[in-house]
């Protein structure tokens, strides 16, 4: 009695091998689908000059993420500084009393600062993050001084794509942010700038 009593407890796993695997699958890759899900809703949007300058400004929150979590050396942090990122990224789109490119270099700068107090300067990760922000700072700023569209367009196709690169680099030498950032961060990186020629070209 005991026996059966044991076995109605514990029902024996009738899922096939490929449905488990699956299914370990899709819960060890969550992040490449939240990012999927995250910008789904981009491909419907035609890319107009005001969303590329969006784009533009908001390129400057990668390499501040990096920046961040470089100058305090808490990979832990990760998910927490972007979601306070976005956030700030996201209020300062509702105000005008200052650009929000300058608050998020200004974030930036202040964290290489912090790092540099901290001794970061001498460790090659941290100042190749310092390269980083200068690279796509320079992106974000083409793009936002950009005479004609299709310059701007490209620029930051250019660099939400090359972002995308450097997710993948840091991702497989598990550096930078943690792993799970870094994927979640490749995936946007490479949709949003496949979005924003495809449907530059489509629309």
């Amino acid at each position: 009695m005991s026996d059966v009593t044991a076995m109605s407890d514990h029902p024996a796993d009738t899922s096939t091998p490929q449905g488990r695997g699956l299914k370990h699958a899709l819960i060890r890759r969550w992040p490449t689908l939240l990012a999927i899900l995250v910008s789904i809703p981009g491909f419907t949007d035609e890319p107009t000059r005001g969303l590329v300058d969006s784009f533009a400004v908001a390129m400057l929150l990668l390499p501040l993420w990096y920046v961040v979590i470089g100058a305090t050396g808490r990979r832990n942090l990760t998910w927490w500084v972007l979601g306070g990122a976005i956030a700030l990224f996201v209020g300062l789109r509702f105000q005008d009393a200052v650009d929000p490119s300058v608050v998020l270099l200004s974030i930036s700068l202040a964290a290489v600062v912090w790092g540099t107090i901290r001794g970061r300067l001498v460790e090659p990760a941290f100042l190749l993050q310092i390269a980083g922000l200068a690279v796509f700072a320079a992106l974000s700023a083409t793009a936002l001084n950009a005479a004609d569209f299709d310059t701007a367009l490209y620029a930051v196709a250019a660099g939400w794509f090359a972002h995308g690169i450097w997710d993948i680099a840091h991702h497989r030498a598990n550096a930078g942010v943690a792993r799970t950032g870094a994927e979640w961060c490749a995936v946007v990186d490479v949709l949003i700038a496949v979005q924003l020629v495809l449907m530059s070209l489509l629309l």
